[in-house]
């Protein structure tokens, strides 16, 4: 039923009389034919159903489409978490592995040195040490071997002569033995004054029998070695490697961050479970940035450090989207009905 007129005034030209006049007609007709009348006869109701069923039943199966559409989404995404989970934990074991066979090479290495330097009686010339290190064949990675007075100060370097008398105590892998540290340990990432290149630095204490310092072992493992490690290993650009200390130091961290300094664990339970020995599926927050993310840990309780792996929850919704789409123009393109069905 019509329940109010409104009327506007619209300017007319002389042209335009017949158009104004059609109008006039027009609004009057509408006016009394009213088209939804009380709806007291059968027909009447029955010309009206299809009016309210066809947009109800539209909206139904949008809502429908658009649940089942959510759903979807969600179960891939849950299901590409579980497998980067699995990766990760997969290639953290493998990073976790390498990292051992090298450090327990390096070990080996440290006790044959020391053995030797001890065959010197105490002539600790640069020469002399020199060819006792440079007559090791070192590891891959490693590029050097060095030997370190207790005050910090190289006595000796496998890769070139002229390197005694090089300081080297603000380093914090000298100063970390300096204060006491016993065991094998893996300092933070640096540029080596004597090699020049970016570089890891493992240092073992050589003692005396009662534990007095004698000198400080030294092995520098070259970062761009770790990175075309992790090329051949198959590690994605979007997939992160963090290798982490007890003290939640960052040592290496892939893909490269602009900051020179070395990242700092926030997360306490991450370093707490690298602290405890755990190697476990991490879901929550990312250990340096913080957004959300899942990936493994894998741990060397005897190394003191930790392997991560994983990716943040961005990237694999990004990459699941970008594929369920390729997937989804592939298949409409593959199939003619559905194309035109989504084109109607």
């Amino acid at each position: 039923h019509v329940t109010g007129v409104q009327t506007c005034a619209l300017p007319i030209s002389q042209h335009g009389r017949r158009t104004a006049a059609a109008v006039r007609r027009l609004a009057h007709a509408t006016i009394r034919i009213r088209p939804f009348p009380a709806m007291t006869d059968k027909s009447a109701r029955r010309r009206a159903l299809p009016l309210a069923v066809f947009p109800l039943t539209a909206i139904v199966l949008s809502v429908g489409i658009a649940f089942y559409m959510f759903r979807d989404w969600h179960v891939h995404v849950r299901d590409a978490q579980v497998a980067a989970v699995t990766r990760a934990e997969t290639v953290s074991t493998l990073i976790a592995d390498v990292l051992d066979r090298v450090m327990e090479n390096v070990t080996s290495d440290f006790v044959f040195l020391g053995q030797r330097i001890d065959e010197l009686n105490g002539d600790l010339g640069e020469v002399r040490l020199n060819r006792v290190l440079s007559a090791l064949i070192p590891p891959r990675g490693v590029i050097q071997y060095a030997y370190v007075d207790p005050r910090g100060t190289i006595l000796a370097s496998s890769i070139r002569l002229g390197a005694a008398g090089i300081d080297l105590s603000d380093r914090e892998h000298i100063q970390a033995v300096i204060a006491g540290d016993r065991d094998l340990h893996l300092g933070l990432p640096i540029v080596g004054r004597v090699s020049g290149q970016a570089s890891l630095n493992l240092t073992k204490a050589k003692t005396a029998s009662d534990g007095t310092l004698h000198g400080i072992l030294v092995a520098s493992v070259e970062l761009s070695e770790l990175d075309q490690f992790f090329s051949r290993s198959g590690v994605g650009d979007q997939v992160e490697v963090v290798i982490v200390g007890h003290d939640g130091i960052v040592r290496y961290q892939r893909p490269k961050t602009s900051d020179p300094e070395p990242a700092t664990i926030a997360v306490q339970e991450f370093i707490n479970a690298v602290r405890a020995g755990q190697s476990i599926p991490w879901t929550g927050p990312h250990p340096t940035s913080l957004t959300q993310a899942v990936g493994y840990v894998a741990t060397l309780p005897s190394r003191k450090i930790a392997v991560y792996v994983g990716q943040t929850l961005d990237q694999i919704k990004s990459k699941e989207y970008s594929e369920r789409s390729e997937e989804h123009t592939s298949e409409l393109q593959s199939r003619g009905l559905i194309s035109y069905a989504a084109f109607c």
